[in-house]
């Protein structure tokens, strides 16, 4: 349930981002963007890593969703009054930085309420919220833009993110016996440490170096592929029309219509996305079993070879909607659960310093690098 509302809140977010943003700059302007959310990520992190040694995890995870909602309210009610100009670009760093910390964080929680053998089994079934969160996002999204405009699914994100408070406090009261004295013994304290010792102990392991250099690799990859993807939908439903309308062949159309014509398709496409994952999403404990972690770990990277190759060759909105489906279809159902996996044999003092910093820090700068 936590981690359903998380992402069904950075999905929608994330269509209300790109509809805003498409329809008012350039896609040649998102890597700015991204590189800004990069810079941006390293002080929130080394922030959130500090605050959480002094009031606790439960408090810090609290503390952001409040935050993030808030501001989230906030933009809606200047999107709708005022409509400035440099709201948007604000809007994208806030989604791109409540978008991997946010995440992160019910990973972080989650290995505070499952035991390891328990994770094994469950975290498949965890998963599922991702699932159910991005296919309910992308319903959402299209429902709220035609009945309300695009502006209203930053109010549905607030929402959502206000009713994750709700989810995080049963969570933490209805810890197993004997991870319920972590907090008390002070341990997540201890092992949250600050953000220079987390990069201490990600360099002084071969086998956190590896996996922060999978992440790496990973996001700079999805980072190129998701880029492809909007610019050429901009393109579509955004430059297109306004040669044709400057022809005379198109009636004008107002930046409120492009924009929802944006948020429209962009939801279509999650909803679409999230309901094949929900389909695949039953074979990932049975892959996982019965294939090995190793090999599926290469599903992913296979998958985005012959989808960026696919685009390269026919370089259409149905190749690129081909590829960046065949990432998040894969990342969402199989390759994510898998990833996680890959810290159960991390000790407790490292795991979540060294999580909360690869999941972050490493993620954001695979971004940043494409």
């Amino acid at each position: 349930a936590y981690l359903f509302l998380i992402i069904c809140a950075y999905q929608v977010g994330k269509v209300a981002r790109d509809a805003f943003f498409l329809d008012r700059f350039g896609a040649e302007l998102l890597p700015y963007v991204d590189i800004t959310v990069f810079l941006l990520v390293g002080v929130t992190v080394a922030a959130y890593v500090r605050l959480g040694t002094r009031v606790g995890l439960r408090r810090v995870l609290l503390g952001s969703l409040v935050l993030f909602g808030g501001a989230g309210a906030v933009f809606a009610v200047l999107a709708r009054d005022t409509d400035p100009l440099w709201l948007y670009p604000v809007v994208d760093v806030w989604e791109g930085i409540f978008g991997v910390l946010a995440p992160a964080q019910v990973w972080t929680l989650a290995n505070y309420v499952v035991t390891p053998r328990e994770a094994k089994r469950m975290f498949g079934l965890v998963a599922a919220g991702a699932t159910l969160g991005a296919t309910v996002a992308g319903l959402l999204s299209r429902l709220f833009t035609r009945l309300f405009g695009a502006e209203s699914l930053l109010v549905l994100v607030a929402g959502m993110l206000l009713a994750a408070t709700l989810v995080v406090e049963q969570l933490w009261r209805r810890r197993p016996e004997g991870l319920a004295t972590r907090d008390d013994a002070g341990v997540e304290k201890k092992s949250l440490g600050s953000l220079r010792e987390s990069l201490r102990i990600i360099s002084g392991s071969p086998y956190l170096r590896a996996v922060a250099g999978v992440i790496a690799l990973s996001s700079f990859v999805t980072a190129l592929a998701c880029w492809q993807f909007k610019a050429i939908a901009q393109e579509t439903y955004v430059v297109r029309p306004m040669m044709e309308t400057a022809a005379g062949t198109l009636p004008a159309r107002t930046p409120e219509e492009a924009a929802d014509a944006l948020a429209t398709f962009f939801g279509t496409f999650e909803a679409a996305v999230g309901a094949t994952c929900l389909a695949v999403l039953p074979l990932t404990a049975r892959v996982l079993s019965h294939v090995g972690l190793r090999s599926v770990l290469f599903l992913l990277p296979v998958g985005l070879l012959f989808g960026s190759g696919g685009l390269l060759a026919v370089g259409t909105l149905a190749a690129a909607v081909a590829l960046r489906a065949t990432d998040k279809i894969l990342r969402y159902s199989i390759d994510r659960p898998a990833v996680e996996l890959l810290y159960l044999p991390v000790p407790i003092a490292w795991k979540l310093p060294a999580k909360s910093f690869i999941d972050t820090v490493v993620w954001r700068a695979g971004d940043a690098l494409a």
